[in-house]
This record gives C-alpha cells, sequence and structure tokens, in this order.
C-alpha cells in the first residue's frame, strides 16, 4: 500500500492493510485482523485461549492441493463489503479413536449456522446399478473432492457446475460402473441412483466460479473490456464475496458469545464451546486527519486439524485519491 502500513498493537492481535477498489471505482483502504484461539479438547469447558503466535490474515489465497483446482482453504481477502458473517470449517469426519466405521454423521453448528453431512466409506457403483458396501474408515477429509461433483470422462458437457471438482457425477450407468460414489452426502438427500443429481455438501469456501456464486460475479465481456477493466462489472453484485456454503453463511452478523458445536470431527468425541468476544479498533491516518473505525467480525475459521480458531475482521475505510497520504493505521483490541 503506498504510503502507509499496518501496524498491530496490543496484545494477541495480528493486522495487515492493502488497497481495494469499489464497483464504482473508489479506493479503498481495506484493513483486515485476525485473533486466534486454541480450541478446546472435547468435554472442556474454559474459556478459549489466545494461541501464542498471532499472525494477520494472509494475504495470499491458500488450498487443500493443486492451487485453483482444489478446494480453498482460504481466499485472498479482496472482499470490501460483506453483509454478514461466514463460516470455514477445516476438518475430517473421524472414527471414534482406536476404532474404524464405514458411515459418520458429521456437523457444525456455530450461532444460526448448521451444516450437517453424512460421510461413507469408499463406495462404488456395481454392473447391477446398486452401490456397494461402504469401505471402513478412520478419516476422511471434508473437502470438496469428496462432495457430489465432477464431470464426465465420457461426455465433459455433463459437469456439476455447483462443484467442478467433485466426484459423481456421469454420463451414463455405463460410464458409473466400477467408479466411485462421493463419500459426503446430505443426511436427507442421499443418492440411490446414478442419475441423481443432489446438492453437494461442503463446510469450506466455494470456488469463485462456481454456480451460484460466479452469477453475483459480473459480467466480462468485450463491452467490459473496452470501458470497464480492470474495474468491477457494473452488474457486480457484493453477495460474489460470500464464499461459504449458504449453511454457513449467518442470518445476521456475529458479536461474539456464539454457542459452536463440532461433531464428528474429532476421535475423542465432539467440540462445544462460545466464540469469544472481541472489539477490534483501527487509529487509521492520513495526512492532515485521522479517524477511528471499528472492525466487524467477517469470518469466523475453525481449523479443527490444527487445533485452531481464527476471528477475521475487517473495515474498509473510504479513500479515494487519498491512499498516497496515508501514514499509519494501528490495529488494537478495544
Amino acid at each position: 500500500m503506498a504510503g502507509g502500513r499496518v501496524r498491530v498493537r496490543g496484545i494477541g492481535l495480528g493486522a495487515m492493510g492493502m488497497p481495494g477498489i469499489d464497483r464504482d471505482g473508489g479506493d479503498l483502504l481495506l484493513i483486515w485482523a485476525a485473533l486466534h484461539f486454541e480450541l478446546p479438547a472435547p468435554g472442556a469447558s474454559r474459556p478459549l485461549v489466545a494461541c501464542a503466535d498471532q499472525p494477520p490474515p494472509s494475504p495470499a489465497p491458500r488450498w487443500y492441493g493443486e492451487s485453483g483446482l482444489s478446494s480453498a482453504l482460504w481466499e485472498a481477502p479482496i472482499a470490501y463489503e460483506r453483509t454478514t458473517t461466514e463460516v470455514h470449517v477445516r476438518a475430517d469426519a473421524c472414527a471414534p479413536a482406536g476404532k474404524t466405521c464405514t458411515e459418520r454423521a458429521v456437523g457444525a453448528r456455530v450461532g444460526s449456522c448448521i451444516q450437517e453431512a453424512v460421510v461413507f466409506g469408499e463406495r462404488r457403483w456395481t454392473r447391477l446399478r446398486e452401490i456397494s458396501r461402504p469401505l471402513p474408515f478412520d478419516r476422511v477429509p471434508l473437502v470438496w473432492e469428496r462432495a457430489f461433483g465432477g464431470s464426465s470422462v465420457v461426455d465433459p458437457r455433463v459437469i456439476e457446475t455447483r462443484n467442478p471438482i467433485g466426484a459423481g457425477i456421469y454420463a451414463s450407468a455405463e460410464e458409473a460402473v466400477g467408479q466411485p460414489l462421493p463419500q459426503i452426502e446430505h443426511p436427507r438427500q442421499r443418492i440411490t441412483g446414478v442419475g441423481d443429481r443432489p446438492p453437494p455438501v461442503g463446510f469450506l469456501p466455494r470456488g469463485t466460479g462456481w454456480e451460484p456464486r460466479v452469477r453475483f460475479a459480473g459480467t466480462y465481456d468485450e463491452a467490459w473490456a473496452e470501458t470497464r477493466c480492470p474495474l468491477w462489472p457494473r452488474d457486480f453484485d457484493e453477495r460474489f464475496f460470500l464464499a461459504a456454503p449458504p449453511a454457513l453463511v449467518a442470518t445476521r452478523r456475529f458479536v461474539g458469545g456464539e454457542p459452536v458445536a463440532l461433531v464428528g470431527m474429532d476421535p475423542r468425541g465432539d467440540l462445544a464451546f462460545a466464540l469469544p468476544s472481541a472489539r477490534v479498533i483501527a487509529e487509521v491516518g492520513f495526512r492532515g486527519r485521522s479517524e477511528i473505525r471499528e472492525l466487524e467480525l467477517d469470518i469466523v475459521s475453525i481449523d479443527v486439524i490444527a487445533g485452531k480458531l481464527s476471528l477475521i475482521f475487517r473495515e474498509t475505510v473510504p479513500a479515494h485519491r487519498q491512499l498516497e497520504t496515508h501514514v499509519e493505521t494501528v490495529v488494537r483490541l478495544g
């Protein structure tokens, strides 16, 4: 960011800043902050403990596998507007400790957000168009690659646009013989036939080019290239920035204290706790003026595998033709 930086002052807080543009081309100063906490052990009732390390949100995306072709674990923080809080959960479906299972119910509840799934061991379609018995498993990653989706090998026109990196869509019963079914399904919309097209179920951000999210991205045609590029299209809709599955988008912005329950994601048992409450303040300084801004909770990121909860806060400061005069932003706990 030209002429400025973001500095953290206070205990247990990471922050960063970056320039942005709104839909009309106005310059913006995007302020991001993160608070990280250790997840409690199953059955623990103590308040969450802040992590010793408090890094800022990453400016770059992170992926489960190959960049751009696998599940996104984190998107680049370019969103200048979110109307509410969304939830991302990175986890495995886990059999009870020391055991295996062939089917496991999993779920995440955070405040008003509830996402449920049933996870199976590996299954395949038989020549009789029946589903084979699931194989035992101890862990299955809860990633979009294991949910319903993908594309047909014999007919590329047959593609699940809601999850093009998934598994289980076939152009015909003949193509499906010996091929895998998705391992992650909705408990009330289970696959029974090759032609079924259930909604993909996941806990991580959806791809920017997936339906229905891509509909909000706007129209990038020749007219846009000639008259708008590199601005957002005129028909761009900020709902594009909501990356989580609909079930993990809150009905109203979280403020802290919301109950959290994670089922089937830890071999030791289920996790339950409340979101910590925090007030995050930014002191934004430009040459000749300064202002105080309060950041809003944009993303609740739960990484069960790493044992960490991250609260991601954002504030957007209009700064059209003023970014060069930005001196310093100090982010602190209020």
